[in-house]
């Protein structure tokens, strides 16, 4: 059985406006059923609450579809806003 996966890379600041797009790419993704869809963090400068609750809509969005999400090099304050909010255990990093 084939695995596939789907890798989405933000770049800069995760506000709500890339939020947005985040979550647009997201559902473009899926329309391909792939088996897991990562975000690749490593170019993500900073989240704000709204890139943050972008990024809360897309594991929503994932799991409804029967998918996994997971988190590609978060940065130490992407790091920080997951574990003071307890996201740390319901995201899946990689």
């Amino acid at each position: 059985m084939n695995s596939t996966t789907k890798e989405i890379q933000p770049a800069g600041v995760l506000d709500g406006e890339r939020g947005k797009e985040l979550l647009e790419q997201v559902s473009e993704a899926l329309v391909t059923q792939p088996d897991m869809v990562v975000i690749n963090c490593q170019q993500i400068t900073f989240m704000d609450s709204s890139g943050f609750s972008a990024l809360v809509g897309c594991l929503k969005k994932v799991r409804e579809a029967g998918r996994r999400l997971a988190l590609r090099a978060p940065a130490s304050q992407m790091k920080m806003v997951l574990e003071i909010t307890g996201t740390d255990k319901v995201f899946e990093c990689i």
